[in-house]
């Protein structure tokens, strides 16, 4: 059996009992559950509704660049090129401001270019 070595650089929470580090670590101490019933879309045509839902993620606090990564790697996710992990890897991001590394896969799906025919 090899040992292998894991570098911890940063951590980043996304998650049903919070979006920070210290607001899920605090939730989790205290035995709170982060499932209750789904509020964010209708669930009427579903038989279950209840979940896990992250309630205090504010997509609007990312930078511009990262909102439209973000647009993107929703649009791809498959769980395998794209997984949850860089979603939420990307969300985290507002807490951790880049400092835990995470390679992304990025497909461009538009070329925007200026009309200059008047």
């Amino acid at each position: 059996m090899s040992k292998r070595r894991v570098v911890v650089t940063g951590l980043g929470v996304v998650s049903p009992v919070g979006s920070t580090v210290q607001s899920a670590w605090d939730a989790i101490l205290r035995g709170q559950s982060g499932i209750g019933p789904v509020t964010r879309f209708d669930v009427t045509a579903f038989p279950v509704r209840i979940g896990g839902q992250v309630r205090d993620f504010d997509v609007a606090r990312l930078p511009f660049s990262l909102k439209v990564l973000l647009e993107n790697l929703v649009r791809n996710e498959d769980g395998q090129s794209v997984g949850r992990d860089d979603l939420t890897a990307i969300a985290a991001w507002i807490e951790n401001k880049g400092s835990v590394e995470h390679e992304i896969s990025f497909r461009p799906a538009r070329v925007l270019m200026q009309d200059f025919t008047g």
